[in-house]
């Protein structure tokens, strides 16, 4: 059995630092990809390991290698 805590939208974009409607938005375009693991009645969750990974793939991206002055 999978022990993954299940999140909500809002609790997912505050672990990401974002607003539930940047998250919805970012999903749906294809820019973060954990769909969600369960959709009941519209209403989305998602994985905390999907998030975490999201949230790693995220701030990796954003350090940017340094380059020395030529």
């Amino acid at each position: 059995m999978n022990t993954d805590q299940l999140l909500t939208t809002a609790e997912a974009a505050e672990v990401l630092g974002i607003s539930p409607v940047t998250l919805r938005a970012h999903v749906s375009t294809g820019r973060y990809n954990p769909k969600p693991a369960i959709v009941i009645a519209k209403r989305a969750l998602y994985l905390r390991s999907d998030i975490a990974r999201v949230k790693v793939e995220r701030d990796t991206a954003k350090i940017k290698p340094t380059t020395a002055a030529e």
